[in-house]
């Protein structure tokens, strides 16, 4: 009986240790998983293997419900997200991910590893993050060099996908070469240049300066082809980023 409680007072003083190295916003987040889920969700979730917990086969499950209800519409998620944002974990799926399997470590009062998990993901972001800075400062400049009335050509790619209609890539995959019988040639002239304040959907909190034109059509290569789904012609006017991946010259 005397060993029983000792044991008993080493796995009591462990978790309080364990929980002591977690920071609030992540405690808040497991005690709310408590609230939400019996007892027999936690111990499966507890038993089930590390690998199934980020965020695959819980991500249109509790990982939806935690991004839609504990980091969008709850009283501590400006707390919570801003507490990721500090780490530059910006995305919400990353952050249910995190959340996740931390709530698994905890809940086998193991070191829940947070900056392993942080730096895993920035190291995995890196290059769409870089691409989307280079998009950026791609943008920045254009837009300071380009003037109203300005003539320009723009290349704009055409996936058979989309039924023969013009996209962006987004990054890192922004690279393609022009070739004139698949891809969309436009000759116009700038009609129009506004910054718009723009937000990620899954980071609100952030506000970026998104360059835009408007351009007047004056030639095109293949009438054929629709502009993101939409029927275009010559003196028509079109309205794009300039941190799409389309070839401007």
């Amino acid at each position: 009986m005397k060993k029983v409680l000792i044991l008993m007072f080493v796995l009591t003083l462990l978790s309080c240790q364990n929980k002591r190295n977690i920071p609030s916003e992540l405690i808040y987040s497991f005690e709310y998983l408590n609230d939400n889920w019996n007892k027999e969700e936690i111990n499966k979730f507890k038993n089930i293997s590390e690998n199934d917990t980020t965020p695959r086969n819980y991500h249109f499950g509790i990982g939806m419900h935690i991004r839609n209800n504990l980091l969008r519409h709850n009283e501590k998620s400006d707390s919570i997200v801003k507490f990721f944002n500090d780490l530059k974990i910006e995305h919400y799926d990353y952050m249910s991910s995190i959340i996740l399997t931390s709530y698994n470590r905890y809940l086998n009062n193991t070191d829940i590893k947070l900056m392993d998990q942080v730096n895993g993901i920035l190291e995995s972001l890196k290059p769409t993050v870089d691409c989307q800075n280079r998009q950026r400062e791609k943008a920045e400049k254009l837009y300071s060099k380009l003037s109203i009335n300005d003539s320009i050509q723009v290349q704009m790619p055409v996936s058979e996908m989309t039924k023969n209609s013009v996209i962006s890539y987004d990054c890192p995959n922004v690279d393609w070469n022009f070739d004139s019988d698949k891809h969309l040639l436009i000759n116009g002239v700038v009609t129009q240049k506004y910054i718009r304040k723009d937000s990620s959907s899954d980071s609100p909190q952030k506000i970026y300066r998104d360059y835009h034109l408007k351009l007047r059509i004056l030639e095109m290569n293949n009438p054929e082809i629709k502009y993101f789904m939409n029927k275009i012609a010559k003196g028509d006017e079109i309205d794009f980023s300039l941190e799409y991946s389309f070839n401007i010259k």
